[in-house]
């Protein structure tokens, strides 16, 4: 099951998302008890703004692992695609009462105050969000939220280091996608 969820992870990145989750049905299939391979699903599902399906997958991972971090923020960044933010505090208050770290919640807590329309609390919230979990989205969020208050020069650094992130991710593009897809092809033929 580990070599097809590594399989259905490559896929996703590589855009193949239909792909992906054929992968990720067999590898649970074989480990019913794998929350990776739910939150793999779910993010594939989303990609393909299949949003109901992939909160299923989210509440998957969940019932297998409660209090997954990962599934909670996942669930939090669905509802934000799908524009659902109103069910926000509802998530907030169900990973609380899953005992889901408080620092783990500080990226969904900003945009829950954003959404009340308090700016000053988010962007302290956003701020705070451990950048190791998905800088580029941290980095976004505060500079919208620093845009929203009117502070251009904490937008425009914020956006910048958005944009630092974002490449120094891809630094050997040129070459990445052919790498990418023989690794991808690789696995495939494992099957």
């Amino acid at each position: 099951p580990g070599g097809l969820l590594e399989l259905g992870r490559a896929l996703r990145h590589l855009g193949h998302h239909e792909e992906a989750l054929r992968a990720l049905a067999r590898a649970a299939a074989l480990a019913r008890a794998m929350p990776d391979v739910r939150l793999e699903q779910g993010r594939a599902l989303s990609a393909l703004a299949r949003y109901d399906e992939a909160e299923a997958a989210y509440r998957e991972a969940l019932a297998l692992q409660p209090g997954l971090p990962a599934a909670f923020r996942e669930r939090g960044q669905l509802l934000e695609r799908a524009n659902r933010l109103e069910r926000l505090p509802d998530l907030l208050a169900e990973a609380e009462a899953q005992s889901v770290p408080s620092g783990e919640l500080f990226y969904l807590r900003a945009l829950a105050l954003e959404r009340e329309g308090k700016l000053d609390e988010a962007l302290a919230e956003a701020r705070c969000a451990p950048a190791a979990e998905d800088p580029v989205r941290k980095a976004l969020l505060v500079g919208r939220l620093a845009d929203r208050l009117g502070d251009a020069a904490t937008a425009f650094a914020a956006y910048a280091e958005m944009n630092r992130l974002v490449a120094a991710e891809h630094p050997e593009a040129a070459g990445a996608a052919a790498a990418y897809r023989d690794h991808v092809a690789a696995l495939s033929a494992m099957l």
